[in-house]
């Protein structure tokens, strides 16, 4: 019924304040099949909904109905908080991506360490066999 762009910048901006879409129907007053529909863009959006919606996100009406580029003044802080948060999970995704690349890490060193254990044991068995071979008048190259 209206432009994407504005059911997008709600949707947006619910996001960033952390809103899930029942909390913003509460907050709003209105059932939740109400806002799902705003959200899906297929409501008749009143004037004091958008208001209210604008109100609750701490941007001016306008920042709803523009391009996500066209910020209005004060809009700068809903930014910044939708910036730190992603920021942040970022930040968690990476500190546990890291973590799991150092285990990764520190399994293939022991499984290195453990080749070279395995491989000097083969080593020691192969010279104790040359050694039973020669005991029993074998030649290296014959086979038990």
């Amino acid at each position: 019924m209206y432009d994407n762009v504005i059911k997008e910048n709600i949707r947006r901006f619910r996001k960033a304040k952390g809103y899930t879409q029942a909390n913003m129907a509460e907050l709003l007053g209105i059932s939740v099949t109400y806002y799902r529909s705003i959200e899906s863009g297929d409501a008749v959006l009143l004037k004091h909904i958008i208001e209210d919606i604008a109100e609750l996100f701490e941007v001016k009406v306008e920042s709803i109905l523009n391009r996500f580029g066209n910020y209005m003044e004060g809009d700068e802080k809903m930014l910044q908080e939708a910036a730190a948060t992603y920021l942040k999970k970022r930040s968690a995704e990476e500190q546990k991506t890291n973590m799991e690349l150092a285990q990764y890490k520190m399994e293939v060193a022991l499984m290195e360490a453990r080749m070279k254990e395995l491989e000097e044991h083969i080593s020691d068995l192969q010279g104790t066999i040359r050694i039973l071979k020669r005991a029993r008048g074998f030649d290296d190259s014959d086979k038990i």
